[in-house]
């Protein structure tokens, strides 16, 4: 088994900018491919590190539980603060301490809201890559794009345009509106969001995956008005929201919050498999394969052959 390469970690989503070697579908896939391989590595990094500290945590509450001194040896200790501008005298917005329990808690945020984040990065890379596939194929095939997507340009002056050109274009399209426009223009790929043989419907998870980046990045992960949430959902997906289809459709959009632990909060962490106990299963990786599955198959279905 050869060494996994860990590449430099991005410090966002590379949406501008040059290729340094000649635009081909393969190229893109394979440097999609890389980031979210970096992405996945330091999401595991992050899991196995509070995980330790939760194993350590439970040690030390089993070695101390019958200590006279258990609560004060146990917690942990935080003063607050910050300078005064015109003194520079310390003030202080916190300060306490922390008892083995809300540790334990605070170290189940912080994994969640470190899965959030590497989630919004996934989302991020795979618009990148969406954008510049479809600039690719706007470039190859003058019948794909809409008119619109031209802007002023005429139609006799698209044979002077590269890549560049055409990806400029496509960097400020909502990637979901690119995916309903290879929705209507390769039928192999429309029958693949519906009909896959993983079971999953990608007319509904990628703009989940979407509205689930927007609430990370603007909302600190929360969602107030879950009807809402799960309105635009629909909306984005192009299914009609009847009663039929949400019933089908709530375990997954339900599936993304817990309100007895964290209320109106995107949840990430790990579930337990209710049939096999030994099992756990990973929504991280169940949204991040729903974007590197797709990204693979428009590769392979998305250019006129």
């Amino acid at each position: 088994m050869t060494e996994l390469e860990l590449p430099q970690m991005p410090s966002g989503p590379v949406d501008g900018g040059k290729l340094d070697k000649p635009v081909d579908m393969q190229t893109l896939v394979d440097a999609f491919a890389g980031r979210m391989r970096t992405i996945h590595l330091f999401q595991r990094a992050a899991g196995d590190l509070i995980e330790r500290e939760l194993e350590k945590l439970v040690e030390l509450d089993e070695a101390m539980k019958d200590h006279p001194e258990k609560e004060t040896w146990t917690s942990s200790y935080h003063a607050l603060g910050f300078p005064n501008l015109e003194d520079g005298r310390e003030l202080f917005f916190g300060h306490g301490r922390l008892n083995i329990d809300a540790r334990s808690r605070f170290a189940l945020l912080h994994k969640n809201r470190q899965y959030q984040w590497w989630l919004a990065a996934a989302f991020e890379e795979f618009q990148d890559f969406m954008r510049k596939a479809y600039a690719l194929v706007g470039s190859k095939d003058r019948d794909f794009w809409p008119l619109s997507d031209f802007g002023k340009v005429s139609l006799s002056e698209l044979d002077d345009k590269d890549f560049d050109w055409f990806h400029g274009r496509a960097k400020g399209k909502d990637v979901i509106d690119i995916v309903k426009q290879i929705r209507a223009k390769r039928p192999r790929l429309r029958e693949l969001e519906e009909k896959n043989a993983v079971e999953t419907d990608l007319r509904i998870m990628l703009p989940l995956i979407q509205q689930l980046r927007h609430h990370i990045v603007h909302t600190g992960g929360k969602v107030i008005d879950q009807d809402l949430f799960k309105e635009k959902v629909f909306k984005a997906s192009g299914i009609a929201a009847n009663e039929a289809v949400e019933s089908q459709y709530r375990n997954a959009l339900q599936g993304c919050f817990r309100q007895d632990e964290l209320p109106n909060t995107i949840y990430l962490l790990e579930a337990q498999d209710t049939q096999v106990p030994m099992m756990r299963h990973s929504r991280f990786r169940l949204f991040s394969n729903c974007l590197l599955a797709y990204a693979y198959a428009v590769s392979r279905h998305l250019l006129p052959t």
